[in-house]
C-alpha cells in the first residue's frame, strides 16, 4: 500500500506541474493574441481619426471639431506605443460619447460597432483570465494536497482513512486535468468579438458567392 500511495501521489505531482508550464504557455499566448486585437483596432481608429480631420480641412462639412480629434489621435498614438489597452479604450470612448452628442452618424459606428465590440472584448479578456486562475488554483491545490500526503505518508497509511485520502488526492487531480483541457481546447477555438463579427460577414460572403456560381452556371 505504501508503494502504492508513494507512486500515485508523486505522478499526480509530476504531472500538475507539467501541466502547469503548458497552461501558462498558452494563457499567454491566448492573453497576447487579444491585447494584439486591440491595440489593432486602436491603430485602425487613430487612422480613421487622420482621414476625417483631412476631410473636415478639404471640405469643412462633416460637423466634427478637428482639435478635439487631433487631440484624441494624440493620445490614442501614446496609448498604442505604450501598449497601454486601458488608455486606447478611454480614447475610444471620448470618441464615442463625442459622435453621440454631435448626432452626426446616423449609424453610430463607434457606439454600436467599434467601441461595443472593443469593451465585449475586454470583458471576454476578464472571463477567460478568472477562468486561467480558478484552473491554476486547482492544479495548486492538487500538488499541495499531494506534497502534504506524501510528506505524511508513514502516518495516513496507518489509518482507516487511507484509501478515501488517496481517492480525494485522484478526485482534485481528475478535476484539475478536465478544466485544464477546457481551458485549452476553448483557448485554440474560441473567438473574439471582432473575429466573430468578421467571421459572420465572411459566411454570408461566401453564400453569396455559391449562390453567384450557381447562376452562373445556370446561365452557361
Amino acid at each position: 500500500m505504501e508503494n502504492t500511495l508513494y507512486y500515485t501521489l508523486s505522478t499526480i505531482a509530476q504531472v500538475e506541474v507539467a501541466l502547469l508550464a503548458v497552461l501558462g504557455v498558452f494563457i499567454f499566448y491566448k492573453q497576447q493574441k487579444i491585447t494584439d486585437i486591440q491595440i489593432g483596432q486602436g491603430i485602425a481608429s487613430m487612422e480613421g481619426h487622420k482621414e476625417d480631420v483631412a476631410s473636415w480641412y478639404n471640405k469643412k462639412k462633416l460637423g466634427i471639431n478637428p482639435t478635439l480629434i487631433e487631440s484624441i489621435s494624440m493620445r490614442l498614438q501614446d496609448a498604442i506605443h505604450r501598449k497601454n489597452v486601458y488608455g486606447i479604450e478611454k480614447e475610444l470612448l471620448i470618441k464615442t460619447i463625442e459622435e453621440v452628442e454631435n448626432n452626426r452618424s446616423e449609424r453610430f459606428s463607434y457606439a454600436n460597432h467599434i467601441y461595443s465590440l472593443f469593451s465585449l472584448t475586454n470583458r471576454f479578456k476578464k472571463r477567460f483570465s478568472l477562468m486561467s486562475m480558478v484552473i491554476i488554483f486547482l492544479c495548486f491545490l492538487s500538488i499541495t494536497v499531494s506534497i502534504t500526503t506524501l510528506s505524511m505518508i508513514y502516518v495516513i497509511q496507518e489509518t482507516p482513512y487511507v484509501k478515501s485520502i488517496l481517492l480525494l488526492n485522484v478526485l482534485i487531480f481528475l478535476v484539475s486535468i478536465v478544466s485544464s483541457m477546457g481551458l485549452l481546447v476553448f483557448a485554440f477555438y474560441s473567438k473574439l468579438p471582432f473575429e466573430v463579427h468578421k467571421y459572420k460577414r465572411i459566411l454570408e460572403l461566401r453564400k453569396k458567392l455559391n449562390n453567384d456560381l450557381r447562376r452562373h452556371k445556370s446561365l452557361h
